[in-house]
């Protein structure tokens, strides 16, 4: 079913009013909506083949995109085209065969809503903070998600990978084997009545992903407990 544009409307005035209300100027707003509409349209960028390595099909929607993103075309192009190896002392480049820019596509759409939901996070936080320089306690508003933890506070805007993040991990890859198991009955459950099983296709097991996590001797979370029961320091096995 398609979302109710009235719904959208409504939920876009909501977003418009919370920012006002961090004192975001109409010129901070405009600017930052011009960035999510730049990033919507990174995904209908296509390609074709060119030289060693690929190019934009239609020109102009790179041109649009850039203006929208405030950067020059130039450089997404480089980022979806070449590789960067910082691994020996200079840095080199390599060009990416067409058969990756899809993800290379897909990469930059995520670093781009990493930027923009750290900037969101930075202005609430700045917006909540109590006025008093002296003041014992202050307030954080952050997001998590399965690649990490952000704050978006101190001008950080990458993600800070931690326990919140571990447990988002892990809560996640249960849910997953949750779902799967509950595939893998139905399938089970058709294939005894003598029905199409695949109508019910289980997926891929992640039990050793879990495995990982709550393994008792060499589990991530046997580890961290490990951990959490010295006073202080780290715990150095050989």
């Amino acid at each position: 079913n398609l979302r109710d544009k009235r719904k959208d409307a409504a939920d876009f005035r909501k977003i418009v009013c919370a920012m006002e209300i961090c004192d975001q100027f109409d010129s901070d707003i405009d600017a930052f909506f011009s960035f999510i509409v730049g990033i919507l349209l990174v995904e209908n960028l296509d390609f074709e083949a060119h030289e060693k390595s690929f190019k934009v099909t239609k020109t102009e929607d790179l041109e649009d995109i850039a203006s929208l993103l405030k950067v020059q075309p130039q450089a997404i192009m480089e980022f979806l085209t070449m590789a960067h190896d910082a691994s020996r002392r200079t840095t080199s480049k390599s060009l990416i065969p067409i058969e990756q820019a899809v993800p290379r596509r897909q990469m930059l759409t995520t670093l781009l809503y990493e930027k923009a939901v750290g900037y969101m996070l930075e202005v609430t936080n700045a917006a909540i903070q109590p006025r008093d320089e002296d003041a014992l306690r202050v307030r954080t508003v952050s997001s998590i998600d399965m690649c990490g933890m952000q704050l978006g506070t101190l001008g950080v805007d990458k993600p800070i990978v931690g326990m919140e993040a571990l447990m988002g991990n892990y809560c996640h890859e249960r849910l997953q084997l949750h779902v799967h198991n509950l595939f893998s009955s139905e399938a089970a459950f058709l294939e005894k009545q003598g029905l199409d099983q695949h109508m019910a296709s289980p997926g891929e097991d992640n039990a050793l992903c879990i495995k990982v996590f709550e393994d008792e001797d060499l589990g991530i979370l046997a580890s961290v407990k490990k951990q959490a029961d010295l006073e202080n320091g780290i715990l150095r096995e050989p």
